[in-house]
């Protein structure tokens, strides 16, 4: 009977283990991350907040190129500087021309704003989404991470 019991303890054990490590999460070290949150269903969720922004026409005209960021998990089980695993994606768009900028008024009623990171950053959240908007002499970048303001797995 003893060694009945200390098999399904040793079989529940095992399952605990492989459920953590299908989850990305090494127990016993606080749950650090061994494996990345999903890229693709990141940026997905990225570019779905993307699409809720009404933007005038003539920051639409100046779209120039988009960029994905990845930020490394804050809790690795094994730490790299910059190196996997990731625990956001940011999704950067940039809106090239002189003189442009973005009226804060086409975010009015859903996105809530938050502190500046300068003159030039105005920080945004929606849910746990966030929107940096930082404004150059070149243009304008809208940067994006739907899970900004908590929700992450990672």
């Amino acid at each position: 009977m003893k060694h009945v019991v200390l098999v399904i303890v040793a079989l529940l054990a095992l399952v605990s283990l492989a459920v953590a490590y299908g989850r990305g999460l090494v127990p016993g070290r606080d749950a650090c991350v061994l494996l990345s949150v999903d890229k693709r269903e990141y940026l997905a969720r990225n570019e779905a907040v993307f699409q809720t922004i009404r933007l005038p026409s003539y920051l639409r005209k100046s779209y120039s190129t988009t960029w994905t960021h990845a930020i490394p998990a804050h809790n690795q089980c094994l730490p790299t500087e910059n190196g996997p695993p990731y625990g956001a994606y940011l999704t950067t768009r940039v809106y090239g021309g002189e003189h442009l900028g973005l009226d804060e008024r086409v975010l009015r009623g859903r996105w809530v704003r938050g502190e500046a990171g300068d003159v030039r950053t105005a920080n945004f959240r929606r849910g746990s989404a966030s929107l940096t908007v930082t404004t150059t002499a070149e243009g304008v970048l809208l940067t994006v991470d739907s899970r900004g303001y908590g929700g992450r797995s990672h």
